[in-house]
């Protein structure tokens, strides 16, 4: 669902979304969505690589990826009441031997003035890795919380994780973020509206100690965005 009431996105989306053309059918109503869908290619495996969290493809010298209609979606959400949201979701995508499948669940509550969302997303299971003929089944998962402390203002912070599933520390491989952030709305009406936010968060990654040529196991950034919408 990747829901986020920060300026970056959660590392679930940054991880596994699909944001690719397929064909989806689905069936509605006010309180429960259920939908399929398909599409070509191995779209989550490139994302996922390419978001360089600690995650990477290690396929055989003769595999080329598929472009071929192979690949799909299970979906189900549930509104049992009006201020709760879960859903459930599977993927599936063909790979170098074995398909590459992965699941997830999440949850966003509205109590009062409060936002509650968390999003676990796992592989159960993955290709082997050529080079040690190993299966590596990692996860990403996060938990927010958003608080409207006056009609413009609203505060939000969220915690995330990364698991590699890779014994031992890898250099570079993020463990674990801490965000926190706001949005004022400067600015609204009907057909204009003008917010500023601002975030500021802190990555911890694995490290080797004693590697002179190792990475740092910390960074701190902070991001300010202002945002004009017409």
């Amino acid at each position: 669902m990747f829901e986020s009431h920060l300026i970056n996105d959660p590392i679930t989306q940054d991880c596994y979304e699909i944001a690719k053309a397929g064909v989806t059918v689905g069936y509605t109503t006010a309180y429960l969505d259920i939908s399929a869908t398909i599409y070509k290619g191995e779209e989550l495996m490139a994302h996922l690589n390419d978001a360089e969290y600690g995650f990477e493809r290690d396929n055989s010298p003769t595999y080329a990826e598929t472009d071929d209609v192979s690949s799909y979606i299970g979906n189900i959400t549930i509104s049992p009441v009006d201020a709760l949201m879960l859903s459930a979701y599977y993927d599936s995508e063909p790979g170098d031997g074995d398909r590459n499948e992965t699941a997830g669940i999440s949850v966003h509550y509205e109590i009062e003035m409060v936002t509650l969302d968390a999003e676990y997303i796992a592989a159960f299971s993955r290709e082997k890795h050529f080079t040690d003929n190993k299966e590596y089944n990692e996860s990403a998962w996060f938990i927010g919380v958003a608080y409207q402390a006056a009609e413009p203002f609203e505060i939000a912070g969220r915690y995330e994780a990364f698991d590699d599933d890779i014994t031992g520390e890898q250099d570079g491989h993020l463990t674990d973020r801490y965000s926190i952030g706001f949005t004022y709305t400067l600015f609204e009406n009907d057909s204009f509206a003008t917010t500023l936010m601002g975030e500021y968060r802190i990555n911890n990654f694995e490290f080797e100690p004693g590697n002179p040529n190792g990475v740092d196991d910390e960074l701190k950034e902070a991001f300010l965005r202002l945002g004009i919408e017409f």
